[in-house]
């Protein structure tokens, strides 16, 4: 059938909203999508059964609302421990969901609202809707905050050794376990080989963990010294096997 509305020419034939020509109603009313906002709209119905249909009724109207504006309340999250995991939470005017993303900084989000870190640093997650037919995309509410490394325990070992003329590194073991711990002895890289006493430093390196612990790696000669011949020996650069220590 064609719809003829009286005053209109044929050049101006008015046309169907898409899906919903001569479209079969269950019921008394129609939920109608595809519409623009603050638009007029026509429509005719008629009723049929079994026993037959009705003439078509009087050309209703309707006008489409303005789409509305909607915000979003995305409270602060504040600042973080690497290790914690966080449900994201926020809420639109509209009633709508809302979606996260991380836009900066060293963050993942898996399941759409469980927000982890892989590290420290300046992290930035953004919360957005994006509207409907009846509503307009929200603008965008975004949280920025600081997530510093987690406290890892340290503890040394291997900080007494016998001297054979082979480098010697101190050991550590640290809470969670298995984590990268780098030394330092007497401020340097390298693991001293010479007789003598010196200051141990472990640092962990790890991208979610911290800690530290300090402590006096000695290699002896494999005698047994005493406390006056190892200050002898750091403070006066006496050898330990010099004959300079003889019993009284």
């Amino acid at each position: 059938k064609t719809l003829v509305v009286k005053g209109w020419g044929p050049a101006s034939a008015p046309s169907y909203v898409a899906g919903y020509s001569n479209l079969a109603v269950s019921g008394t009313s129609q939920a109608v999508s595809g519409l623009a906002e603050s638009t007029i709209y026509y429509f005719r119905v008629r009723a049929e059964n079994a026993a037959g249909v009705s003439g078509d009724s009087a050309t209703a109207n309707a006008t489409t609302l303005a789409k509305s504006n909607q915000t979003i309340a995305f409270p602060a999250l504040g600042a973080q421990i690497a290790t914690n995991v966080l449900t994201l939470s926020a809420t639109a005017s509209s009633g709508l969901g809302v979606s996260f993303a991380v836009a900066g900084g060293p963050a993942t989000i898996s399941g759409g609202t469980t927000l982890s870190f892989t590290g420290a640093g300046t992290v930035t997650v953004v919360a957005s809707q994006a509207g409907n037919e009846s509503w307009n995309a929200a603008p965008n509410a975004t949280n920025v905050f600081v997530v510093s490394k987690a406290t890892a325990g340290v503890s040394l070992g291997g900080l007494t050794q016998t001297y054979d003329g082979t480098p010697k590194s101190a050991t550590a073991t640290t809470v969670p376990a298995g984590l990268a711990v780098e030394f330092t002895y007497d401020g340097g890289a390298t693991a001293p080989t010479a007789v003598g006493s010196y200051a141990v430093t472990g640092t962990v390196n790890d991208a979610i963990y911290q800690g530290s612990a300090a402590g006096t790696l000695v290699i002896t000669n494999g005698e047994a010294l005493t406390a006056f011949q190892l200050w002898v020996r750091d403070e006066q650069g006496q050898s330990l096997s010099d004959t300079n220590f003889t019993e009284g």
